[in-house]
């Protein structure tokens, strides 16, 4: 199993998926929701606006399919970019140092992985755990990354938890956005995360 793949200029947002992937209902809904977009300019300084999201909810469950349909979220945070005269940040560190720590990481029993799993899934509101193959790390990497920093996120601490799991914490003006990785048995990777994982990584 491997990512659906997509050209890095495809936009992460504008999927419908056919069924709920909590509970297999095909009955999906469409609904619109207003957000605050906040942009730090420095610590104690911010610009915000509001938007529009559209998002994408099972009707039998409830469970929140796609979060921002038509990417909107990473329009108005490019709007504000703008709005105070900065460029897009340069990333590579954060994906290179990302990459160099998964690299790291030793193989996790199948059994182990799922239980991490089942203590994030319904709090997160996860989607699935998402192979990835370890020829493909650096490009998954730079796509959790620099879509997460394009949706509001400023700051990204990356750490190994116990388990061991890799644990992306991605700073943002309202909270933190967590995503998960390990290593599989074979040499592959895994990783779950809010459902903004799935738009980012072109995976719904």
């Amino acid at each position: 199993m491997r990512f659906l793949r997509r050209r890095a200029s495809d936009p992460s947002a504008g999927v419908v998926p056919r069924e709920c992937p909590d509970c297999g209902s095909p009955k999906l809904v469409k609904e619109k929701h207003p957000f605050t977009a906040i942009h730090l300019v420095e610590d104690d300084r911010s610009v915000s606006c509001r938007y529009n999201r559209i998002q994408v909810v099972c009707k039998r469950c409830r469970f929140l399919v796609n979060d921002d349909l038509n990417g909107d979220a990473a329009q108005a945070y490019a709007r504000l970019t703008a709005q105070v005269g900065g460029s897009q940040v340069d990333l590579t560190a954060e994906v290179a140092g990302a990459v160099r720590v998964a690299g790291r990481l030793p193989a996790l029993p199948d059994a182990e992985r799922q239980r991490d799993y089942d203590l994030v899934r319904k709090v997160w509101g996860c989607a699935g755990m998402h192979p990835v193959p370890a020829d493909e790390l650096a490009d998954a990497m730079a796509r959790i990354i620099r879509g997460y920093f394009a949706e509001g996120a400023f700051r990204v601490k990356v750490e190994t938890l116990d388990e061991p799991v890799l644990m992306l914490s991605f700073a943002t003006a309202t909270g933190f956005r967590p995503v998960r990785l390990t290593r599989g048995q074979d040499g592959d990777f895994f990783v779950y995360g809010q459902i903004q994982l799935t738009r980012v990584l072109g995976v719904i």
